[in-house]
């Protein structure tokens, strides 16, 4: 549903609009938290039999005559092994043409790079949409505690493994959205994001053109059997991309058994949550910290605590409780500091890092078995990659917090 207002009805519901506007158009807009849905649908396929592996890389696909049948892989630590399967499916994102050069076959895709920036609290109650100077609209939503700004859309010829933000992107969200928002750039953003979407390839269009459908490949067509790409396609429609991959799949193994994907609810959805101020209460930690825990577990939020440590703040921007932070690196696949950060938002509020990072370090490396040069390294790795994101949005008080941060962890650059 929407609703039309006029000039004095918009701006009496958010007073930060420009006047200078002829109304206004009211509709739902709703967030999710990336992290935690892919993380969500990691849990359901672990539960369902299959085995997750993280920060491991597909080097080779294995193969049998004209046929794909399995894929070898390396971890972090170097180890190289296999994986043998009927069909292998190449749902590698921006990576796909990469993935199905191993197999011998070209899948086109126009990679498209988009950044947000990120500021450490709501500016608005409302997302707000605008525009900008070449037209491009541009949304300003507020989701967990956080408010996001973007996102520009540009045809991306780099290394996919690193992507950088640059300050003129920053500016032309900032002059875009000002125009709308006058008083966006009085606010301190924290840090940016940024991304490569792995859009199907069309040539003569403009990036804000191109299609977001999405295309699922049966690679038997071009003589390689057993090997299957889904490529394109945006996170709203994931679920529905993941359906008719495995319909594909199913179709090539024989199976008649119908997608459930759509009725079943993810882990921690499956039953309704006790109030957040029962939980705080029960547990001994903040209501703030309670509504927090369930926004990324749900109804499982109350074994994340359970332990002595339950209430002891790690991060006091998120909040980030130690119990919360240790149960991430035992039972959700942390194996560095940026993996906490998308995990539970390590350091993620205005610190940026400077009162959470090292004592992050020994929580997880306690769990994990790190020595004491192994948490240092993690710590120092994760500063210096968290930095080029804070980089193209600091300003005069910016660089005062960032002396800070530069401060604390001081010692771990000598």
């Amino acid at each position: 549903p929407h609703t039309r207002l006029t000039p004095e009805e918009a701006l009496r519901i958010e007073p930060g609009l420009t006047p200078d506007m002829v109304g206004a158009v009211t509709m739902e807009e709703w967030g999710v938290d990336p992290h935690r849905l892919v993380f969500a649908n990691v849990q359901d396929a672990v539960a369902n039999g299959a085995r997750a592996l993280n920060h491991t890389k597909v080097v080779e696909l294995l193969r049998d005559g004209g046929a794909v049948i399995g894929v070898r892989y390396r971890t972090s630590d170097g180890v190289y092994s296999e994986a043998r399967a009927k069909v292998v499916v190449n749902a590698a994102g921006p990576w796909v043409p990469e993935v199905g050069h191993m197999a011998g076959v070209d899948v086109h895709l126009r990679p498209a790079k988009g950044i947000h920036i990120v500021y450490p609290h709501r500016i608005s109650r409302f997302a707000i949409s605008g525009e900008s100077i070449d037209g491009r609209d541009l949304l300003m939503v507020s989701h967990a505690g956080f408010t996001l700004l973007g996102t520009t859309d540009d045809d991306f010829y780099g290394d996919l493994d690193s992507v950088e933000v640059r300050r003129d992107e920053v500016d032309y969200l900032l002059q875009g959205f000002e125009r709308v928002f006058p008083a966006i750039r009085k606010f301190r953003p924290v840090r940016t994001t940024t991304g490569v979407r792995p859009t199907l390839f069309k040539w003569r269009r403009y990036e804000d053109e191109l299609s977001r459908r999405y295309r699922v490949f049966d690679h038997a067509a071009d003589g390689v059997g057993g090997f299957v790409t889904i490529a394109g396609g945006k996170l709203s429609m994931y679920r529905l991309m993941a359906e008719e991959t495995s319909d594909a799949v199913c179709r090539k193994l024989g199976h008649q058994s119908p997608c459930v994907t759509a009725t079943r609810p993810l882990p921690g959805s499956e039953s309704d949550m006790e109030p957040a101020e029962e939980l705080a209460r029960r547990c001994g930690i903040s209501a703030l910290a309670a509504v927090k825990l369930q926004s990324r577990h749900g109804s499982r939020a109350a074994e994340v605590l359970d332990g002595a440590a339950a209430g002891r703040l790690v991060c006091r921007c998120e909040p980030l409780t130690e119990a919360e932070l240790a149960y991430s690196a035992r039972r959700e696949q942390v194996r560095s500091l940026a993996d906490a950060f998308r995990r539970v938002s390590l350091a993620g509020g205005p610190c940026a890092g400077a009162t959470c990072v090292m004592r992050a370090g020994e929580i997880i490396g306690r769990e994990l078995g790190w020595s004491a040069s192994q948490r240092f390294d993690a710590v120092r790795d994760f500063v210096q990659s968290s930095w080029l994101g804070r980089a193209p949005v600091l300003t005069h008080a910016g660089w005062a917090q960032e002396e800070l941060v530069q401060g604390a962890t001081r010692g771990l650059f000598v």
